[in-house]
């Protein structure tokens, strides 16, 4: 059997080096290429599952309103985070609606609902229905005080905008939260006036009304996210 020269053995262990060293720097060509993918890809999933979370939040309260004749005809979509008092560009407000419709009357200073429900100080309410002249009007309030009366409860609501004074009608609870577009950051604003990131960074946010259909776009480096709602 003919022996192995230096030179051959010196050959075969170059040539493997050789195989090891390119297979080594194919694998971490993969890896590298690998971690730039899913750099660029989470961006663009956490940009997608926000813009999910926003058009599930205003098209849930939107569908929410349809239970009853009288809150169907509110707004729950405002230009600002002030109920529409001035229109701006880098922020808006919705009302996300919670709980069941409760039937209540005026009484004097006083609003009134059957006992039993639940009206809790501290929340806010919609109030939707007809004026002393027949006339349909609705209403954002903070119930302040709840009391207990022989068959009903007397609610004292502090008015969040102008207070129509409706005579009867419909009042669900609600959240009202704020949207705010600040130093590269998207923040949402809880009822209660929490504020915390809800996307960040973005190189662009906007967004339009027409008065029937929301379009919201924003921008982070390459990833661009537009979608359109009916709040």
């Amino acid at each position: 059997m003919k022996g192995v020269t230096l030179l051959e053995f010196f050959l075969t262990v170059s040539f493997f080096l050789t195989i090891l060293f390119f297979g080594y720097h194919a694998f971490d060509l993969q890896k590298d290429l690998l971690v730039r993918t899913i750099s660029r890809t989470r961006p663009e999933e956490e940009s997608n599952y926000r813009a999910i979370l926003l058009k599930h939040l205003i098209e849930d309260s939107s569908r929410k309103l349809q239970i009853d004749s009288m809150l169907e005809g509110a707004t729950i979509f405002f230009e600002d985070l002030a109920f529409g008092n001035q229109a701006r560009t880098d922020a808006f407000s919705v009302v996300h609606v919670q709980g069941s419709p409760v039937h209540f009357l005026n009484s004097g200073s006083d609003y009134t609902v059957p006992s039993g429900s639940r009206i809790v100080p501290g929340n806010n309410y919609l109030l939707a229905g007809s004026d002393s002249n027949g006339n349909y009007g609705w209403g954002y309030y903070k119930a302040l005080q709840v009391s207990n009366t022989a068959s009903t409860l007397a609610l004292k609501l502090q008015p969040l905008q102008s207070d129509p004074r409706l005579e009867k009608g419909t009042l669900i609870e609600v959240e009202i939260h704020g949207f705010l577009f600040k130093n590269s950051t998207l923040y949402r604003i809880s009822s209660g006036g929490a504020t915390q990131p809800f996307l960040e960074p973005l190189d662009e946010f906007r967004y339009s009304w027409d008065g029937t259909v929301l379009t919201v776009t924003w921008r982070r480096g390459a990833i661009s996210m537009e979608f359109k709602c009916k709040p």
